[in-house]
């Protein structure tokens, strides 16, 4: 051209067969995969909600229509009007997702609305409501952030993910792969070429070790107070159950919160989406006096039937410090070393810090390591925490200060600068009922393909021994045993007429400024053990929180677990 360069372009220079017709992209996106409990209950899964909105066009009284609309949905009037207000008269605009099937009389209310509909939408739902809901997590929608590593993988915005739980561990089974078709179609529709075309590969199904049933019975027995509780599979480490209050309820993730309930999830005091279970680390209390105990036997050859005096107050020469015994004022007398735990006697286990400290500050550390503490359980499908195991080094390096008498002091009864999860306690009374295997616990039990192929399974494994001999853990059988049955136990109380026998042992750890967390740490039955169950309640004005409070809730998790029908 004699003014310049000019393109001579159409579409059919890239696809020939193009012409007037228009590039269509198909999605082919597989159902989210469901998560089920040990019996193929389901957890999470694919359903619908009733998204329910407005076509402004067909609105025939607008005050009345509001009017009626607003406690439907829970907005106010104005806000809705201004949803709409620039949408076209044939546009669905949506305002709120409702829970399917919806009540009969929310039905009859949205007919009697000429302007108001209702969408049937697939999503995700939970069943369950708020049961097992820190184990199963939630899904919600991708940020551009992880779009960027995200997006080679098919995602797109507008995605939902997982997000917490279950949900977000497994995504990689739970989503599938999308696929889809990117066709020439003509004027009518009608596909004219395929460009290309990959098959989409459909969501597995992840099984939780998780027992319904036992599930419900140790959240309701936990109640509404700040409290958690966990059960093991004995033998395998597999998570029976696992708990933490306050929860939330994560069909709010894909429904909506109001106001109020997202002011309480996002309450700092309460923290219902954190897991309390595993993300939080506590003073134990008396449960840790069975690694002071199994101290005292393999180091320094106390026998079971070992006599040890358990005066009310316990003191160091020259020093006006006082530790005193739960029973203070009164004086336990002289006790056996079985008994002292059976009997949770605190200055007999002062004593012992003592004596273990003036040999070497770093003896009854390395013991608590060796029950699993200081370290990650090794729980792969939750987030969880280290906690603390202080030794001298530790205190050098984190508060810049030497190490203390008193400090081994407390350590021996589970106070001072300790903090366990309540997972790595049950983890350690776990290994103590199967004979001293501290083992992984996990929750995912197997992954299955839609076509029933096994995926992944996940099976038993030893991450340690504890470092107690056959005589040792024999004796702490025997001393927790009597805890539930004897006379002098601690937890007696708890256990009248209880349909198995179990072992346990109380704790109750003092929190400033002056509360107590109840702990309750056991196995049963006694004699075989099957399923270790620990329970544990925050903040009480009980000095005798463990066995008058956090006991209690656990003979709740027996009643229900001598009920449940034998495993296949």
């Amino acid at each position: 051209d004699p003014e310049g360069w000019r393109v001579a372009w159409t579409p059919s220079l890239i696809f020939k067969d193009l012409g007037d017709g228009l590039i269509r992209f198909n999605a082919d996106i597989p159902s989210r995969g469901r998560i089920l409990d040990r019996k193929g209950r389901p957890l999470a899964q694919q359903g619908v909600v009733n998204r329910v909105g407005v076509v402004p066009g067909q609105i025939k009284d607008e005050g009345a229509f509001l009017a009626g609309l607003s406690p439907i949905v829970g907005i106010p009037p104005d806000q809705i009007k201004a949803k709409y207000a620039t949408a076209q008269p044939e546009w669905f605009v949506p305002l709120k997702s409702l829970p399917d099937p919806l009540p009969a009389e929310t039905e009859t209310a949205l007919r009697a609305l000429p302007g108001a509909a209702v969408r049937k939408t697939p999503s995700r739902i939970y069943p369950q409501g708020a049961i097992a809901a820190h184990l199963v997590g939630y899904v919600g929608p991708i940020t551009e952030e992880e779009l960027k590593g995200l997006a080679a993988k098919g995602y797109v915005e507008g995605d939902r993910i997982g997000r917490a739980g279950i949900e977000a561990w497994g995504e990689q089974y739970l989503a599938g792969k999308k696929g889809g078709q990117l066709t020439v179609v003509g004027p009518n529709e009608r596909v004219r070429t395929v460009i290309a075309e990959r098959k989409s590969e459909p969501a597995a199904d992840i099984t939780l070790t998780l027992d319904l049933d036992l599930q419900r019975a140790l959240e309701g027995a936990l109640g509404d107070q700040r409290s958690n509780g966990v059960v093991l599979d004995t033998a395998t480490g597999g998570v029976l159950a696992l708990a933490s209050h306050p929860t939330f309820d994560p069909n709010g993730f894909v429904l909506g919160f109001d106001d109020a309930e997202w002011a309480r999830l996002n309450d700092e005091a309460q923290r219902p989406l954190w897991n309390r279970a595993t993300q939080f680390a506590y003073p134990s209390g008396s449960i840790f006096k069975v690694i002071t105990a199994t101290m005292a036997t393999e180091r320094f050859g106390y026998a079971p039937e070992s006599r040890i005096d358990c005066p009310a107050s316990y003191s160091l020469p020259g020093q006006g410090n006082i530790w005193r015994d739960w029973a203070y004022p009164n004086a336990q007398g002289t006790l056996t070393l079985r008994n002292a735990i059976t009997q949770s006697c605190n200055t007999v286990f002062y004593a012992l810090g003592k004596q273990a400290d003036d040999t070497d500050p770093n003896i009854l550390p390395e013991f608590a390591r060796g029950f699993g503490l200081g370290k990650e359980t090794g729980l792969e499908e939750l987030p969880e925490v280290a906690g603390t195991v202080p030794d001298p080094r530790w205190k050098r390096q984190v508060l810049n200060d030497g190490w203390a008498t008193g400090d081994a002091i407390n350590l021996a009864i589970g106070q001072g600068f300790l903090l366990a999860s309540p997972l790595q306690m049950a983890n350690m009374y776990n290994a103590i009922a199967n004979g001293g295997a501290l083992l992984r616990p996990f929750l995912a039990s197997r992954v299955t393909a839609p076509d029933g192929r096994l995926l992944r399974a996940t099976e038993r494994k030893e991450i340690g021994k504890v470092p107690a001999s056959p005589a040792t853990l024999a004796m702490i059988h025997d001393a927790m045993k009597a805890v539930t049955t004897a006379p002098n136990g601690t937890a007696l109380k708890a256990f009248p007429g209880s349909p198995v026998v179990v072992a346990g042992k109380t704790g109750t750890a003092e929190v400033p400024p002056n509360q107590y967390h109840g702990w309750f740490a056991s196995f049963a039955p006694a004699d075989d053990p099957k399923v270790t169950v620990l329970t544990m309640v925050e903040n009480l004005d009980n000095l005798s929180a463990g066995s008058q409070v956090a006991a209690p809730i656990g003979r709740k998790v027996y009643d229900a677990y001598a009920a449940l029908p034998p495993t296949p």
